[in-house]
């Protein structure tokens, strides 16, 4: 089993306009470039789950050869 985003539903201007809204200034007052990297990720991921969420699905055996 593999985990993939499913884009059934999903909207690219949606998506865009979730990621206008999202407060980007927060990750200056991270300590470290590693902290606001991890919160960017976050957030960012955040955004994508909503739009275009993580599923599982089988692989074929012939994949994992």
């Amino acid at each position: 089993m593999i985990e993939i985003r499913n884009y059934k539903h999903y909207d690219p201007a949606l998506f865009c306009d979730d990621l206008k809204h999202i407060p980007y200034d927060i990750l200056e007052l991270e300590q470290t470039p590693n902290e606001a990297w991890l919160s960017f990720k976050d957030i960012s991921l955040t955004a994508a789950d909503k739009r275009a969420p993580m599923c599982w699905r089988k692989t074929s055996p012939l994949v994992n050869a």
